[in-house]
């Protein structure tokens, strides 16, 4: 897909009391902060860079390749309304999973290395 689409798996807020992952600026896997994952099955863990640009990193039940102990990313940009999933940049234009520890870090500094974010 080439088009940016609500962040629907990872809502600021997620019924009741449960909470997407706050965002924060780790430069590598070990730098994260990983939070229970809104569905409540597995982990989550946001990053947000200066260039506008985030990730979304999870393991799930569910996701691509949670069930083996892998994770999963998600390429997020800020807009007026929050982060949002964008599936148009050079690094993806979808989610990108199987992912061990060290291509999380590996894909997160790309993340981080993006021009700025110009949200529709």
């Amino acid at each position: 897909m080439n088009a940016e689409r609500p962040l629907g798996c990872l809502p600021q807020s997620f019924g009741g009391d449960r909470k997407a992952a706050p965002p924060n600026d780790a430069a590598s896997f070990a730098e994260l902060e990983f939070h229970p994952h809104p569905i409540g099955n597995g982990v989550q863990a946001r990053v947000l860079y200066p260039n506008g640009y985030g990730a979304s990193i999870v393991k799930f039940h569910g996701s691509y390749g949670g069930d083996d102990g892998l994770y999963e990313l998600a390429v997020l940009c800020t807009d007026g309304e929050g982060l949002r999933i964008t599936y148009d940049t050079p690094i993806t234009d979808d989610v990108i999973g199987r992912l061990t520890p060290e291509r999380v870090s590996e894909l997160m500094a790309q993340v981080a290395a993006l021009p700025l974010c110009k949200a529709d």
